[in-house]
């Protein structure tokens, strides 16, 4: 639901073909609206103004990237987009309260099948370049950024668990260790 909880962010992935579909349902009226290249990962900004989408790390069938939607028109804005020299690998990509847009990302010329990217903490700015906010990368289950951009909560899995649960540490944005937080987990909200 949007942050006002008059919209229903809806999508669909599929295994094949273009990926999936995102679309945006008025709850007053039932209008839908399609939004463009709609996959994979998608999150409301807080004040609901815009759909930020992560193309996500899984390189088969996913159209790689990220964008920021408009949730009344369907139209989207390139934010980062791989071309002839890198592949940007994108995932957990989320607008905090500071109007910024956080994720965990990668940049490669030979991104990898398997879903074996090690990927590092990232703000992207509006005009969609990358500012690392750490210098580790992790292979990841999954993330969740804190509102207030101050770090996430991380689940760092192994080649041989990827698409299981993962090993959870909080990661502060301002440097300084990770904290283990000594549980597994996934799915994390």
């Amino acid at each position: 639901f949007s942050p006002d909880g008059s919209r229903l962010l809806m999508g669909g992935y599929f295994p094949v073909g273009d990926g999936g579909f995102l679309a945006v349902k008025q709850l007053a009226d039932g209008t839908v609206t399609q939004i463009e290249r709609g996959c994979c990962e998608a999150a409301w900004s807080p004040d609901g103004a815009a759909v930020i989408i992560a193309g996500s790390t899984i390189v088969q069938d996913a159209v790689l990237g990220l964008w920021r939607a408009d949730p009344r028109t369907g139209a989207i804005e390139s934010l980062l987009e791989a071309d002839d020299s890198q592949t940007p690998l994108v995932t957990a990509a989320r607008q905090l309260a500071d109007g910024q847009i956080y994720a965990f990302a990668t940049f490669t010329s030979s991104p990898s099948i398997e879903n074996l990217d090690r990927l590092a903490p990232q703000r992207v700015r509006a005009d969609g370049t990358a500012e690392p906010l750490r210098s580790e990368s992790y292979l990841l289950a999954d993330a969740l950024w804190a509102e207030d951009a101050s770090g996430a909560v991380i689940a760092e899995t192994t080649s041989e668990d990827r698409y299981t649960s993962g090993a959870l540490a909080w990661l502060p944005t301002a440097g300084g260790a990770a904290t283990p937080l000594g549980i597994r987990g996934r799915l994390l909200r």
